[in-house]
Formats: C-alpha cells, sequence, structure tokens
C-alpha cells in the first residue's frame, strides 16, 4: 500500500521533465507527516508554496531532491525534516545546489545539536514557529537591496552609464544630477523621517490604506496589518522593529518599495520607516555604550547579478549608498546561508563584509536588535536607511566560491556628502531644513508631480500663522508646475508665495521669487518685464553670491534676447567668475559652470564669434558629458550647437 509521500511522489513525476515554475519549493520529509498536513493545516503551507512535497518514505525523498537538482534549474528547496530522520538524511542532501536551507522539527533541540551544517537555519520545536521562520527565510532570500554610487568628483568616465538586467530593473548608478540627488535623498532620508513627527497619525492611516488597496482587501494577507492598525502609535512606535522582523508582508512590501527608488511609493511607507528609523536611533545609543571595541566588523550575504559585481568593483574608492534598512551579522557564517544554493538568473553569491569606525559619531545609526527582534538567535545588527559606505575592494574567494564585496563606514564620508549638499544647494536653501531639502531632490530627482503633493501635504500641517515655511513651500511648488510646463499656474504660485515673503519681509525668499517671476516673462517673450523682475531680485542677492551668479544668468539671457551683447556679456562674465570661485573649488565639472559656458557658446554664435563659440561650447560639453548621460537633452543640445559652428567654419 503506497504512503502520503509515495502518492505525492508519483503524482509528482507525471511529467518526466518536473520543469515546475516555482522558485521557492518546500520539500517536507516527517514519518509522521499526516500529523501535521490535514486539509485545513495544508491551507497555510500552500501559501507558501501551492506545490509542497510531502514524504513519509526517506528514499522516495531523497530520489526526489536529486531529480530536481540535476534537471530543475529552477527549483530553490527549503527542505523540512523531522529529528528522527535527520542525522540519516541531511548529511546526503546537504551540498546539492537546489538546497538553500534546510529546517529541523523537533520535540528537543539537543537532539540536533551534533549537526553542524551551513544550511541548516533553525531547529522548530512546534509547527507555528516552524511557519513563521520559513515564510521569514522565504522574504530574506528574495530580499534585496538597492543603492546609488557616488562618484569620485574627478572622475570623466561616462561609459559605464546605466546597467539592466534581463528583467528591466534599473540600478541608479549614472554619475547623473538626477542619480546624485537620488543618493542624497536616500542619505538624508533617515533625518527627513525623523523629523516628519507632526503627520503620524496621516501617516498611519496612508499606508494602511496603502496596503489595502494593494491587497485588494485580502483577509488572510491583512490580517497581521489589521492587528498593526489596532495598535496604538505609541505601542507601534516601540514595538517597530518587532513588527519589522515578524510581520513578512510589511517588511517585504517596504524593501520592495525602497528597491524601486519610487519615491512616491516609499512615502506611502513613511510610518513605518519613520518608526524604524527612531527606534533605531535610540538603540544605537545603547549599543554604542555596550560595546568595546573600537571597529566593528559586520556580514551581509546576498545574491548578485556577475555585471553589477564587476560594476561595484569598477568603482573602488567611491561612495555606496544601501537605500534600504539593512539586515547584517557579527558571524560570517551566518551572513553565507543567505547567498547559498543553486545560482538564480546567473546571479553570483556574495558576502559584504562592512567596517565601522566607532571612534567617531555616526550620523546613520545601527544597533543589535536581538533583544526586540521576533528571532533573536540570527544575531542581527540592524543598519538604518541611507548609510555611506566606501568600496574598499571586490575579491572572488577561490575556496569558499564567492565574491567579497569589502566596505567601510566612516565620518569622513558623511562629511564630504554633507559638504557637496552644502555646496550644490545652497543657492536656494539652507541644506539644514530637511523639509525643504527633502522637496528641493524629489524636484532633481525628476519627481514634479510627487513634489507637488509632498509641498501641498507640509502646507495642510501648517497652522495658519505658520508663515515661515508656506512661502517657501509655494514658491516651490511653482517651480514644479514650471518644470512640466504650467506656467500660468506656477505663476500664481509664485505671487502667493511674494506676497507672504513682503507681509514677512524675507528679503531672501523675496528675491527668488522675483527671480522666477522674472525667469516666467522671459519664457513669455516679454523681455522688458522680465528685466525689471530680474533686477529687482539681484538687487536683493547681492550678498548671497550663488544666488546672485543665477541670477545674472538670467540677466545675461535676457540681454541676449534684447541683442543687448555687451551686457549679456558682462552678465554672463560675472555669473561664471562667480561659479567658479565658490563651485569649482569643490568641483570644478558642476553643471552650473557648464550652463555659464553654454550661455556664453550662444552669444558668441549669435554674434559670429565662431571660434570663441565653439571654445565655450567644448568646455560646456565635457562638463556635461561629465554629469550626464549621453541622451540628456542638454548633451543633445550642444552637440548641434557644435555641428552648426563646425559648418560656419
Amino acid at each position: 500500500m503506497a504512503d502520503k509521500g509515495s502518492h505525492a511522489s508519483e503524482k509528482s513525476f507525471k511529467n518526466n521533465n518536473d520543469t515546475q515554475s516555482y522558485i521557492h519549493h518546500l520539500v517536507w520529509l516527517d514519518k509522521n507527516i499526516e500529523n501535521y498536513t490535514n486539509k485545513q493545516k495544508l491551507n497555510q503551507w500552500h501559501e507558501l508554496d501551492d506545490k509542497i512535497k510531502l514524504f513519509a518514505n526517506k528514499e522516495e525523498c531523497i530520489d526526489y531532491i536529486q531529480r530536481q537538482n540535476d534537471r530543475n534549474m529552477k527549483s530553490y528547496i527549503i527542505f523540512i525534516i523531522s529529528d528522527s530522520f535527520s542525522q540519516q538524511v541531511v548529511p546526503q542532501i546537504h551540498d546539492y545546489k537546489c538546497i538553500i536551507a534546510i529546517f529541523i522539527l523537533s520535540t528537543n533541540s539537543k537532539n540536533c545539536q551534533t549537526l553542524k551544517y551551513p544550511k541548516i537555519r533553525a531547529t522548530c520545536l512546534d509547527i507555528s514557529d516552524l511557519f513563521n521562520r520559513i515564510r521569514n527565510c522565504m522574504d530574506r532570500d528574495k530580499a534585496s537591496i538597492g543603492f546609488s554610487l557616488f562618484n569620485k568628483r574627478d572622475s570623466t568616465d561616462t561609459e559605464t552609464i546605466l546597467l539592466k538586467d534581463k528583467s528591466h530593473e534599473e540600478y541608479p548608478i549614472r554619475n547623473l544630477q538626477e542619480d546624485q540627488a537620488r543618493f542624497l535623498w536616500f542619505y538624508k532620508c533617515h533625518n527627513f523621517m525623523i523629523e516628519l513627527e507632526d503627520d503620524d497619525s496621516q501617516a498611519k492611516e496612508d499606508m494602511i490604506s496603502y496596503f489595502r488597496t494593494k491587497y485588494n482587501e485580502d483577509k488572510r494577507i491583512l490580517k497581521p496589518i489589521d492587528e498593526f492598525e489596532k495598535e496604538s502609535l505609541e505601542n507601534n512606535a516601540k514595538n517597530a522593529i518587532w513588527w519589522y522582523s515578524h510581520n513578512s508582508i510589511m517588511f517585504r512590501s517596504m524593501n520592495e518599495a525602497l528597491i524601486s527608488g519610487n519615491i512616491s511609493t516609499i512615502y506611502s511607507y513613511r510610518y513605518i520607516i519613520k518608526l524604524l528609523c527612531r527606534q533605531l536611533k535610540t538603540l544605537h545609543k545603547e549599543y554604542k555604550k555596550s560595546i568595546s571595541n573600537k571597529k566593528l566588523h559586520l556580514y551581509r550575504g546576498q545574491r548578485l547579478k556577475l555585471p553589477l559585481i564587476l560594476l561595484i568593483a569598477n568603482h573602488k574608492n567611491d561612495l555606496i549608498s544601501l537605500n534600504s534598512f539593512v539586515s547584517t551579522t557579527l558571524e560570517e557564517d551566518v551572513a553565507i546561508k543567505f547567498c547559498l544554493g543553486r545560482s538564480k538568473n546567473n546571479d553570483e553569491a556574495v558576502i559584504f563584509e562592512i567596517d565601522i569606525d566607532l571612534n567617531s559619531e555616526q550620523s546613520i545609526p545601527f544597533a543589535d536588535i536581538r533583544n526586540v527582534s521576533r528571532f533573536p538567535e540570527e544575531e542581527e545588527i540592524l543598519i538604518s536607511i541611507g548609510s555611506i559606505f566606501r568600496i574598499e575592494s571586490v575579491d572572488f574567494d577561490e575556496e569558499k566560491e564567492l565574491y567579497k564585496i569589502h566596505l567601510s563606514l566612516s565620518q569622513h564620508d558623511q562629511l564630504t556628502i554633507n559638504k557637496y549638499i552644502e555646496q550644490t544647494f545652497a543657492t536656494e536653501i539652507d541644506s539644514a531644513d530637511q523639509s525643504v531639502l527633502f522637496g528641493k531632490l524629489l524636484f532633481d530627482m525628476g519627481e514634479f508631480e510627487f513634489a507637488i503633493k509632498y509641498f501641498d501635504n507640509r502646507i495642510s500641517c501648517l497652522s495658519d500663522r505658520n508663515n515661515h515655511y508656506r512661502p517657501t513651500y509655494l514658491n516651490n511648488i511653482g517651480v514644479c508646475y514650471n518644470q512640466i510646463g504650467e506656467k500660468d499656474r506656477a505663476f500664481k504660485y509664485y505671487k502667493k508665495a511674494c506676497e507672504i515673503y513682503k507681509e514677512t519681509k524675507n528679503q531672501r525668499g523675496l528675491s527668488a521669487c522675483y527671480h522666477n517671476i522674472a525667469s516666467f516673462y522671459y519664457d513669455q517673450g516679454d523681455y522688458g518685464t522680465a528685466l525689471r523682475w530680474a533686477l529687482d531680485a539681484l538687487n536683493e542677492r547681492q550678498q548671497y553670491r550663488l544666488e546672485k551668479a543665477s541670477t545674472l544668468d538670467l540677466l545675461g539671457c535676457i540681454h541676449l534676447a534684447q541683442r543687448d551683447a555687451e551686457a549679456a556679456r558682462n552678465n554672463l562674465q560675472e555669473a561664471l567668475s562667480i561659479r567658479i570661485k565658490y563651485l569649482g573649488q569643490f568641483d570644478p565639472n558642476h553643471p552650473d559652470i557648464g550652463i555659464s559656458y553654454f550661455n556664453l557658446g550662444k552669444l558668441d554664435s549669435k554674434f559670429l564669434f565662431l571660434i570663441d563659440a565653439q571654445n565655450n561650447y567644448s568646455r560646456a560639453e565635457e562638463i556635461f558629458r561629465h554629469n550626464y548621460p549621453k541622451t540628456h537633452p542638454l548633451i543633445v543640445k550642444i552637440q548641434q550647437c557644435l555641428e552648426q559652428i563646425k559648418q560656419q567654419l
């Protein structure tokens, strides 16, 4: 008579090719399998794998696994085994590449202490614990990390612009203003989230609503979300990391959002993100007091595609931002468990080795979360979002057959990024003003519509009398509308902001509005009105050098449109001199310097100083190539200008 195991086996092999399309596949061996797998109990396991295979016979189980290993390159088996079979079977199947994790179900964990195999994730004493651990294992195995690279400022390599894999994923590794802004946004995200304290209730409501829409009111999936919703804001904050480690739906969804880089989606998850940031900040202080070592050596295991590994290797000494919460461990053997098994889609096993200097203050917190985690035995050190590391080396370990990416975290690199932020955004905002910087970076990432939504949301959180931020938000909304072509709407926001700036006697803010209004009239072809507004802006900006340079550049363009060559040249040359002096010392290839050369090229071209025009265009092209891909509109435009000059010479 066939037992339950053999029946499952016979059913499985109707198709001799064994071509199931699953990724994670559960295989369960237990001589008492019927006790755990009646129809009702099986339903929850089918949530994890609707093709779960059940065996009571060890020979049939081993034979099935061998077939999967030999024939089915899409099978990644999570193997469940009772302790009665473990001593005999685990040594036989452990080294099969299709096996990525092993869980032992036992009534006594001491029975399995002699089994020392790296793929054994845990020994579980009950079915509930087993289910939760396997679900967590699946989520962690699928989890990746998004990242951005911050290139050395003297680098001129623009050939490796974009990497796409077969699934059309994009990794933000371009040396672009957009991607530098994305890099900076993730770097500052920790501070953004912590400071968004005035919308906790709304943020929670937004996140729960987003979950319900995404999962279409699926009661099974939303059950833990319902539990989270019922918990008070105070308890949510207290238990944030526990929820993070326990609630796989929440973890997976948030992680997917962070990796996608879709800022609007990430913002929908801001509630759990900022709770995690806050709790990590608190735990970080306690953790640093508890350790005596001056250096911390951490490990993270995962799989990456080979072209991506090689690209990281080509960016040695550059800075890398890991755009998510980063799970690490103190033990390399634990990290290796997360990258073992068969290659998926030509990816490779990778161990990140992370060195952290504890002698200096860290702006991004990290902490040992064992005491608040659902899975304390993983000895997890969780690093907050936006961590900045330097790429020290990338090597292949022949013995362990995996790549090792060595990263280091130091305060010096964080200061470098802060200096870049101050230089880049000093023309428009106080870099310490997190809420405005948040929106400005959204703008520079090209997230114009979401930036409008964000600034509108910030305005709704202000009291009626709070006019400190209101005009700044209004002015920035106008800039966003201008960028998406709604010029008249943009103008209305400039005027609203202008009125409040006048009431509060904020001359710097007023000058920004004057400049934007001048730009509006310039685009309309009303050069006389544009000139008057630009001169008013210049008068208010004398003490703010980079802002003055921006308005001088606009004045130069206005005079050029009016064919006043001398005035145009004086304005454009002065703008260039200021930018070289105050931006060039940090970044000689800053995009604003390129804009100055570009406008000077247009001036020389219009008045037929062709050699000078060619020289200015060429310098602008060099700077733009340093900052943008070859398909960027500025590069396309300047190549057209150079070709026209070439034909005229």
